[in-house]
């Protein structure tokens, strides 16, 4: 459950807001394209978005897994320390 809420709180409004940016449109007569007075809508600004905040929402992403995943590992093994096994409390080999 903490990796889906994780991923739900990284991509979520990443993706929401690469939704929002899909829709955009420009104005009559304004041009199209990076520079010179132009500007990006609807896919192409997706593009963009992807090309300058896809690696570092995916590098948080997966460097928050990757933590989540070493908390409950050691959580789990503390869990254990004070325990007798099973087979042995069972006296099963």
């Amino acid at each position: 459950m903490p990796h889906t809420t994780w991923a739900l709180l990284v991509l979520g409004p990443f993706g929401a807001y690469l939704a929002w940016l899909s829709q955009t449109t420009l104005p009559d007569g304004q041009c199209s394209g990076i520079g010179w007075g132009c500007s990006l809508a609807g896919w192409d600004a997706v593009g963009l978005a992807l090309i300058i905040f896809g690696v570092p929402i995916a590098l948080v992403w997966l460097v928050g897994h990757l933590v989540i995943a070493i908390v409950q590992r050691r959580g789990h093994r503390r869990g254990r320390s004070g325990q007798e096994p099973a087979a042995e409390a069972s006296g099963v080999t």
